[in-house]
């Protein structure tokens, strides 16, 4: 037999076949989704955002609201030190003309490991540390628990980053609702038996797990492999230092609030807090998932083509996504009060008017972070840091004269209005650019001062219907 042939008992094999049958089963969905990337983004936010829904609703009744007070602290501390080591390897990878050889893969896929096992540690040794700065010693155990979290999410694939470079959004989105849907399910059925946020911790174990299954075996390109190459190092090191800085403020920017309040406030008080966060996270998703994952290798892409171009499709990319967008978080500036109340018992109606300011600075972050990834796919990476810094300056100001005159409540506004500061620098950017169009800028807060005026409108038409005994409270 000739080298390199293969024999029909070894074509023919169970294993063989079955490894085809998966490939081509593997191709085929992804071909049927490739035309689809807007639709199904949503499509799979929304049902994505059902079962969070759903499950929020069954654990808020198996769970005292001290529990999501608990995991808040714990996924701020993740965050916190996710945020001081980001390297900033997803952009690196989606931007570099080489990320599609598997050296190059390998190399980055290593740095991401060594950094999450020096954070796991790390975590480790200083679990009581933490603890204390919250001011809530005994959450020692809890930190230590979820220390490995670094490692599970460091052991996954680089290839659904490689997809998303590709602009395989649609794929991608389905791979993670099927995650998402893996650890909602682990989540509610721990919750029955443990009646402690230990529920939730299990749950999000479970999901990191079907993370790294998923990761290797819907994608192609195999396992990685420890590589070591001092070229690739530097270069995304060169990458990285910008980054890393921009990453510094961005720590103090995004848990600042979170760090004071939650030692500020008891756990079962902060759980109302962490419970707002939780829902306009879904919010916050939909927006980083559709810059990041559509806009974002759209304009690459563009760049690496036409570059031409890229200055002309700007608005155009966006304008459908973002005025709807918009209109929604109106509502929810207007209507938080109103949500809170339909979704949840008469417990966590004071996590309302949290929600009703946890919305401002998405609606702004509609126009922030198209702008910035405008200008990072242009090479002006330190533009992103430049943001922070005005980010920074505002707070430093602003948060204490807020809280000094009106508590908590003033120092969530101040937050709340972060990142109306740095939209004004990014229009600025986008003016010297040559790309500025105020009456672009202009339709999304339009659209979102209508839905404001429907949902304050409902919101105070509920609660006179209740006041009159015309319905019930509920």
């Amino acid at each position: 037999m000739p080298e390199g042939a293969t024999s029909p008992e070894m074509s023919d094999s169970p294993d063989d076949s079955a490894n085809s049958d998966r490939k081509r089963g593997v191709r085929a969905l992804r071909s049927a989704l490739a035309e689809k990337r807007v639709s199904m983004l949503f499509g799979t936010f929304v049902a994505q955002n059902v079962l969070r829904l759903a499950s929020n609703l069954v654990l808020t009744r198996l769970l005292a609201p001290e529990a999501f007070g608990v995991v808040g602290v714990l996924m701020s501390i993740n965050y916190v030190l996710q945020m001081l080591t980001d390297i900033g390897y997803s952009a690196f990878l989606i931007r570099s003309p080489e990320a599609h050889q598997p050296r190059f893969l390998n190399v980055v896929w290593t740095i991401r490991l060594l950094r999450s096992v020096v954070l796991t540690v790390f975590m480790l040794i200083f679990a009581g540390a933490f603890a204390a700065a919250f001011n809530k010693p005994e959450l020692e155990t809890p930190i230590r628990a979820v220390s490995f979290f670094f490692i599970g999410e460091a052991l996954r694939s680089l290839q659904p980053i490689m997809a998303q470079r590709a602009r395989r959004v649609s794929y991608i989105s389905v791979i993670e609702l099927a995650c998402f849907i893996v650890q909602t399910a682990a989540t509610i059925a721990a919750a029955f038996f443990i009646r402690s946020f230990w529920a939730i911790i299990i749950g999000m174990y479970v999901g990191v797990a079907a993370q790294i299954i998923f990761s290797y075996v819907a994608y192609p390109g195999g396992f990685h492999r420890i590589e070591f190459d001092r070229k690739i190092g530097g270069e995304l090191w060169r990458f990285a230092r910008v980054v890393a800085a921009s990453s510094t403020i961005t720590i103090f920017l995004n848990q600042a609030d979170k760090i004071f309040i939650g030692r500020t406030l008891d756990l079962n008080q902060f759980g109302l807090y962490m419970l707002a966060a939780n829902l306009t996270a879904a919010a916050y998703s939909l927006i980083r998932s559709y810059v990041n994952r559509i806009l974002f290798p759209h304009y690459a892409e563009i760049w690496r083509t036409t570059p031409e171009q890229l200055n002309k499709i700007y608005y155009a990319a966006r304008r459908k996504v973002t005025i709807p967008l918009a209109f929604l978080l109106g509502g929810g500036v207007g209507g938080g009060h109103l949500a809170v109340r339909i979704l949840f018992d008469d417990r966590y109606l004071p996590a309302g008017v949290f929600v009703s300011w946890l919305c401002v600075p998405l609606l702004f972050a509609l126009a922030t972070y198209p702008a910035e990834q405008l200008m990072i796919v242009r090479g002006r990476i330190r533009s992103t840091l430049e943001a922070n810094i005005v980010r920074f300056l505002w707070i430093v100001v602003a948060a204490p004269a807020g809280y000094h005159f009106f508590g908590i409540i003033g120092l969530v506004a101040a937050f709340a209005f972060m990142e109306a500061v740095p939209a004004l620098y990014w229009w600025r950017r986008l003016a010297v650019a040559g790309v500025a169009d105020l009456r672009e800028e202009a339709y999304p807060f339009a659209a979102a001062a209508l839905g404001a005026a429907i949902g304050f409108g409902l919101d105070r038409l509920v609660d006179y219907l209740i006041a009159a005994g015309t319905i019930p409270s509920f």
